[in-house]
């Protein structure tokens, strides 16, 4: 069955006329349900429009059925949309929204609908958008950003139970979570502000509640990575909007986007792109602050900026980007003059300042070097930002780290260090085992994500370690301890993060006193190598098999996931990726070599079955898969790699993880 459409209207019949024309243009139309919600006019200037637009509502053809709603008071954009969602989700199970200023492509309610069916039983799947951004790099066919948008978008009866009205509360839970950075895209779009603003009475906007609901219960929307819809309301006709632009315009795409089994979790390369997207773009994009601006205006908004704070342009989600941008530089800039001193520590060159007091309370008790306040976070995505409870959640294994710490040692023979250095150490996963191993030493836990320093920061206070234990936010490629100061730098996978290893490992050494060691653990090339020759083996089986199963596809999905890490440069967009390596053993011979150690390399694991174990673990940590999803016939051929193709000793050669020691010379 099709899912009815909710259209909302006001006082634009030219451009609901191209609506409803392009809604007619798809082939699903005649059998869809059209339900169209009609404000009453605001004042008298308004009702001749209303007026139009109803009487085109009342011509409405070419669908199953039409049901026009006309509001006998009027409601205002947010309660319009909202009561009239909840209204058609009351006799229907899901929904298609679209309003007056959505032109769809002619694919449209094909995707709409095939999602809506396909992620039905999906709980953690909160939305569907028609919309996508145009960011530069390439995109997966479909795929998920956690959160909600609002042109042309469709959700579910139960999904829609998660809005929530009520901005003051989404607010304070955004605070007392620490997720305001990542909400706000890493500081790329203002939405906390946006949603102030809806606090404070200076928009009626139901977007970004809808948004932030939904972002709170971890609910992803899919979108397409081609675009089925895009606004035309950005002529000065909306009831916010004041300008033409074409930054968000996008061309239709001019064939159907298939819906196909995708792990159900953030694309952090996408959300990525779209964080670059709304940073880089340079042109401006109007206001909608309860105030509108026209565009001989534009010169004064700097200075209005610093007084109201950030504008935006669309009437639901304020696009304002350029002046988001001026606002954050400004606010940024204020930090700088308003900075404290900070506090010396004797192994950093800069004093340290604590981010609780200077970007968010939420981090109080994680310290940055000084240079670094204000700075842009390169490299991090949402699971290590917004996403840094639900990741400690899902990957904290201190008895696991403790084992192969305890391995390192045995290899390195090191005595007992006095002072350590960790490059990476997140939540704290090593941190907190080296603290227990080494009770003497001290331990500067560095990371580039707040978030996760902060609950680092957390397990030190309930365990008492915060004065063995100083948790910095800090670029891991930036000069900012001291040399000759650490008996053992590590990193808990951190390497494969970097786009040029090298410039991190000189700095690495440059901290290590003389007969020190630097240890890492890492992924390597001649395992994954391996695994991904595995699951091309079985993709090209499943297709002469003529077999096409979900899981089937995520093995083709893990094949294509591993070809920037390996191939590298040859793939556009390889910086831009989080897990950017797996090391051959060429490469880790040649930063040996760049800075005068000693090497040792060693497996960490048991390579009896490790192609299998490998799959196994990837299907249950980043699919919805289970075992029995993937016929016997591909799981017998990880067995035949596993045993029949190399020898012993050779899998001990092609191992998928291991530690990786550089050791400074006395």
């Amino acid at each position: 069955m099709l899912a009815p459409i909710a259209l909302f209207a006001y006082r634009r019949p030219q451009h609901l006329a191209r609506v409803l024309a392009a809604l007619r243009a798809n082939p699903e139309a005649p059998g869809t349900v059209l339900y169209v919600f009609c404000d009453a006019p605001k004042d008298t200037a308004a009702a001749e429009a209303v007026g139009e637009v109803r009487r085109l509502i009342r011509e409405i053809d070419g669908f199953a059925a039409v049901h026009p709603v006309f509001r006998e008071s009027n409601f205002g954009l947010a309660r319009n949309i909202t009561e009239g969602v909840s209204d058609v989700l009351g006799r229907h199970e899901a929904l298609i929204v679209v309003e007056d200023d959505v032109v769809v492509g002619p694919f449209f309610l094909r995707f709409m609908n095939d999602a809506l069916s396909f992620y039905r039983d999906e709980p953690r799947v909160g939305s569907v958008s028609g919309y996508c951004y145009p960011v530069s790099r390439p995109l997966p066919e479909t795929y998920f950003i956690r959160g909600a948008d609002c042109w042309g978008w469709a959700t579910w009866r139960d999904r829609w139970r998660h809005y929530n009205p009520d901005g003051p509360a989404l607010l304070a839970e955004l605070q007392s979570r620490g997720l305001t950075t990542a909400f706000d895209f890493d500081g790329a779009m203002a939405f906390t502000q946006m949603l102030q603003d809806q606090i404070a009475g200076k928009n009626d906007s139901w977007a970004v509640r809808w948004h932030a609901s939904c972002f709170l219960r971890d609910l992803l929307i899919l979108y397409p990575a081609q675009p089925l819809a895009k606004n035309i309301g950005f002529d000065g006709s909306g009831t916010h909007s004041t300008s033409s632009i074409d930054l968000f315009e996008v061309g239709l795409s001019p064939t159907a986007v298939q819906v196909d089994g995708i792990a159900v979790e953030e694309n952090a390369a996408v959300r990525e792109g779209i964080k670059q997207f709304f940073l880089n773009s340079e042109q401006p994009r109007g206001c909608s602050s309860g105030e509108v601006f026209p565009v001989n205006e534009r010169k004064s908004l700097s200075r209005r900026a610093v007084r109201y704070g950030i504008y935006r342009l669309r009437r639901a989600y304020e696009y304002g980007n350029a002046y988001a941008r001026h606002a954050i530089l400004t606010r940024r800039l204020n930090q700088r003059r308003r900075l404290p001193g900070g506090e010396w520590h004797p192994l950093f060159k800069v004093p340290l300042v604590d981010l609780g007091e200077v970007e968010d309370a939420h981090f109080r008790g994680v310290v940055t070097p000084a240079p670094e306040i204000g700075v842009r976070r390169e490299g991090v995505d949402a699971q290590f930002l917004g996403d840094a409870e639900s990741y400690y959640t899902k990957y904290q294994n201190f008895v696991y780290w403790r084992a192969l710490i305890e391995q390192m040692v045995a290899r390195t023979g090191l005595g007992e260090p006095s002072t350590i250095v960790e490059f990476g150490c997140g939540f704290g996963n090593s941190t907190l085992p080296l603290l227990d191993l080494f009770p003497n030493a001290k331990v500067v836990a560095t990371d580039i994500s707040p978030n996760l320093l902060a609950i680092l920061n957390r397990l030190l206070v309930s365990r008492k370690l915060q004065d063995r234990c100083i948790a910095v936010a800090m670029d891991a490629h930036k000069d900012f301890i001291a040399t000759n100061s650490a008996d053992l730098v590590i990193g808990s996978a951190i390497l494969h993060h970097l786009a040029d290893p090298s410039i991190f490992i000189q700095r690495a050494f440059e901290i290590l006193r003389p007969g020190g060691a630097a240890a890492f653990f890492e992924p390597f090339e001649g395992g994954y190598s391996v695994l991904r020759l595995i699951c091309e083996d079985i993709w090209r089986e499943a297709e002469r098999r003529h077999e096409s199963g979900g899981g089937l596809k995520f093995v083709r999905q893990i094949s294509r996931s591993l070809e920037p890490q390996i191939f590298r440069q040859a793939v556009p967009g390889w910086k831009n990726i989080n897990d950017k390596w797996v090391f051959p053993r060429h490469t880790l011979d040649k930063l040996a070599t760049s800075v005068g150690a000693e090497l040792t390399v060693y497996p960490v694991h048991d390579n009896v079955g490790q192609f299998r174990r490998a799959f196994a673990y990837m299907l249950g940590a980043y699919s919805r898969f289970k075992p029995e999803d993937i016929p016997a016939w591909a799981w017998e051929t990880f067995d035949r790699y596993d045993t029949k193709t190399f020898s012993p000793e050779m899998l001990v050669d092609l191992a998928m993880e291991g530690c990786i020691i550089f050791r400074k010379r006395t």
